[in-house]
C-alpha cells in the first residue's frame, strides 16, 4: 500500500491524491457538528500512528527536526494529512458519533466549538482548492513548532497539531482569531492528561 498526505495513520484506507482531494473538500463540505465528536481522539490516533513509523528518533532524531527544513515540511504535510483522513471518515459515516460519544454531556461550550468547526470546514469546502491550501498555510506554522517542542514526545505532539488543525478549522476563510470559547471546548473533548502531556 501507498502512504500519501491523505492516507497517512489510516493503513487500510488508499486514496490517490486527487481523489483524496475532492474526498477532503465533500468531507468539509458536508461536516456537521454531531459528525465531529469522534473526530478529535481518531485524528490523536491517526497522527500518533503515523509518527510511531515515521518520526525520527535517537541522538540524532531532534537534531535532524531542526536542521532539514525538508522533513519537517513532509513531517507536518503527512500530520495535516492524517486529520483531514479522520475527518473523511468522521463525516462519512453519520452513526460514528453515536458510537464514539466522547463529549462532555450538555456542555455548551463544546456544542459551540463544534459548530464553529464545522462552519468553518464548510466554508473550506465551498472554497475548493484555495480553501485546502488556506487551511495549510495556517495550521502549517503551529505544527512545525509543535515538531520543534515535542519531538521527544509523540502523543504531546498528536495531541498539539490535532488541537491546531480544529482551532485552524473553525477559523474557515474569514476569521483571523481564535475564539478563546472554542479552545476551550476542545480542550475538554481533547484533554492533556499525564506528566508526559504536560
Amino acid at each position: 500500500m501507498r502512504i500519501n498526505r491523505f492516507t497517512a495513520g489510516f493503513p487500510n484506507l488508499e486514496v490517490e491524491p486527487d481523489e483524496g482531494q475532492r474526498q477532503v473538500l465533500d468531507a468539509y463540505r458536508r461536516l456537521r457538528p454531531d459528525s465531529i465528536t469522534p473526530l478529535p481522539r481518531l485524528a490523536v490516533g491517526a497522527v500518533a500512528a503515523y509518527l510511531a513509523e515515521e518520526l525520527p528518533t535517537g541522538p540524532g532524531g531532534v537534531d535532524e527536526l531542526e536542521n532539514d527544513s525538508r522533513i519537517r515540511s513532509r513531517l507536518t504535510v503527512a500530520m495535516l494529512g492524517s486529520c483531514q483522513t479522520a475527518l473523511v471518515v468522521c463525516s462519512g459515516d453519520p452513526g460514528m458519533s453515536a458510537r464514539n460519544d466522547i463529549t462532555v454531556p450538555g456542555h455548551q461550550l463544546v456544542a459551540d466549538a463544534f459548530e464553529s468547526i464545522a462552519e468553518g470546514a464548510n466554508e473550506l469546502g465551498e472554497a475548493g482548492s484555495e480553501g485546502l491550501v488556506h487551511l495549510v498555510s495556517r495550521a502549517a506554522p503551529p505544527v512545525v513548532d509543535g515538531l520543534l517542542r515535542f519531538s521527544g514526545h509523540p502523543e504531546r505532539l498528536a495531541h498539539h497539531v490535532v488541537t491546531w488543525y480544529l482551532l485552524t478549522l473553525s477559523l474557515g476563510l474569514s476569521a483571523d482569531v481564535i475564539d478563546p470559547d472554542v479552545q476551550q471546548g476542545l480542550a475538554m473533548v481533547l484533554p492533556l492528561r499525564g506528566p508526559h502531556l504536560a
